[in-house]
């Protein structure tokens, strides 16, 4: 079995979260939010490209080995779908789902086979780039998307972002596109109906498009909260830290009981 690492903060008696990095990210891009969960036991996760099962095997072992029993799981983007995919398999173990611009997949057969070419072939551009002046000049551009764009993206953060992430490896990331992309992970729109416990589902104003897909998992969840954090986009962890740190705090005072 793959072998998971945590870097757990905290009181180590106190309930705990345990939080996923988005695509082309590092567990510390939740230390600015952490900063309001001083009161939680925090676990964050460095990413490991396995298929989604073996990730759930090793989540579960990783979490077990810390002595618990029951965690709250959350994700910020690519991390929230394979957030959202484990706590489906196992919402015993995962009774409290976070999720930050994100998805539960994608529903519509012909969509997730556009989707999946297109993730294969990000992929596969990824693969070939062959120097450190290639990689940040794909980060310059893959930063420059649409998505991204909002009141709070300023140049000196997409500077930030582009120089924290020249270490990280083109080949992992691939490998990452490849097994958790939306194309590729099943999609759980279906399951999320069927989740017993309570879900807080967050989106920046300024992205429409997850301000949709948010609002509609909580529509179709039993127990689902949409918060929307006003004048951000997609990148709320850099965003927004603060009002998403507070956010997830209250919510999992509010629930506690079930950790």
């Amino acid at each position: 079995m793959e072998n998971l690492t945590i870097h757990w903060r905290g009181p180590e008696t106190a309930p705990a979260v345990v939080l996923l990095h988005g695509f082309m990210g590092l567990p510390s891009d939740w230390d600015p939010v952490c900063d309001a969960l001083a009161r939680w036991q925090v676990g964050l996760v460095e990413l490991q490209p396995m298929d989604p099962a073996t990730f759930l095997e090793a989540l579960n072992a990783a979490v077990r080995h810390r002595g618990l029993t029951r965690v709250a799981l959350g994700g910020y983007s690519m991390g929230g779908r394979l957030a959202i995919f484990c706590a489906m398999q196992n919402p015993a173990q995962f009774p409290i789902l976070i999720g930050v611009s994100t998805t539960p997949g994608i529903e519509d057969t012909k969509e997730r086979e556009t989707r999946t070419a297109a993730d294969l072939e990000l992929a596969s551009r990824l693969s070939a780039l062959k120097s450190a002046e290639e990689f940040e000049a794909f980060l310059r551009e893959w930063w420059r998307q649409s998505i991204f764009i909002s009141p709070r993206m300023h140049s000196g953060l997409l500077d930030q972002l582009v120089e924290s992430r020249l270490d990280l490896s083109p080949a992992a990331l691939a490998d990452f596109h490849s097994l958790w992309s939306s194309g590729t992970l099943p999609s759980q729109w279906e399951a999320i109906e069927n989740y017993p416990g309570p879900a807080l589902l967050l989106a920046g104003s300024e992205d429409k498009k997850y301000c949709d897909i948010t609002k509609g998992m909580q529509q179709r969840m039993a127990e689902g909260t949409f918060e929307i954090l006003a004048g951000c986009g997609h990148q709320l962890l850099w965003e927004a830290p603060q009002e998403l740190g507070w956010s997830i705090h209250h919510f999992l005072e509010k629930h506690a009981d079930k950790l």
